[in-house]
């Protein structure tokens, strides 16, 4: 198979044991988008900007803090996006002799300001700027996959022989079909897909099932085969991957 820059990843990714590829390829992504953001950015106005407006959602704002590598950066990034996030409040606020608005909620039972603010916390709990770098180069992925699996026999070989995805990126592979192949080679992709799903689903059930059996002390004595580990493992591959301890 001929690897190019942008092919490389994501055959290293198939290349690994391990329950979805695809969840390699966003770990290694958000790993490098957090020391990007604790190192090289805050050098960067224009990447200050974004982390002041965006901020970070509950997961990679505990990821940014949990480095532990550069807390003076975080507090510098947190500083402005509360700067930033009390003038978005300032501006929610009713003024002097406001008149109470329609509401969500009903009449009379909110002050004026409250849908504006509403709809700036929507807009800051949907926002994230780690989420945003990742989830951009994520498409570029699964358009490598669809353009591999198509033109290359080993990649097709070795798609074929993986232990199937996480739920979520499943459903993300599967949504790509439709724009990034077509007609037969589109129709063979999802059959294969959704039968290797099937069957690693199968066979992380049954790792879980021996897993249970093995503490009923009629199976004491049995050997665990391949289930020690197979909580962690069904959980990513129900939801994806996590940093459990």
């Amino acid at each position: 198979m001929k690897e190019k820059i942008y092919t490389i990843p994501v055959t290293d990714a198939f290349r690994q044991d391990c329950e979805c590829p695809i969840c390699v390829l966003e770990k290694d992504l958000e790993d490098k988008a957090v020391e990007f953001i604790l190192g090289p950015s805050l050098m960067e106005p224009d990447k200050r900007d974004d982390t002041t407006e965006k901020g970070f959602c509950r997961r990679h704002l505990t990821k940014l803090y949990n480095a532990r590598e550069n807390i003076l950066g975080l507090s510098l990034i947190i500083n402005s996006h509360l700067e930033y996030v009390i003038k978005l409040m300032e501006d929610a606020k009713p003024g002097p002799g406001g008149k109470k608005k329609a509401s969500l909620f009903g009449k009379g039972k909110t002050v004026a300001g409250a849908q504006k603010a509403i709809q700036t916390l929507d807009r800051l709990e949907s926002t994230c700027e780690i989420c945003d770098r990742i989830n951009t180069t994520m498409e570029r992925y699964l358009e490598v996959i669809c353009y591999l699996y198509g033109r290359e026999d080993e990649f097709r070989r070795m798609f074929k022989e993986h232990k199937g995805f996480c739920l979520p990126h499943l459903n993300m592979l599967l949504k790509s079909t439709a724009k990034y192949m077509s007609g037969d080679r589109a129709e063979e992709f999802v059959s294969v897909v959704l039968n290797l799903q099937v069957e690693n689903l199968k066979r992380i059930y049954g790792d879980m099932d021996w897993f249970i059996k093995k503490f009923d002390y009629r199976y004491q004595n049995e050997p665990w085969k391949n289930s020690q580990d197979a909580v962690p493992r069904s959980i990513e591959k129900l939801v994806r991957y996590t940093e459990l301890d």
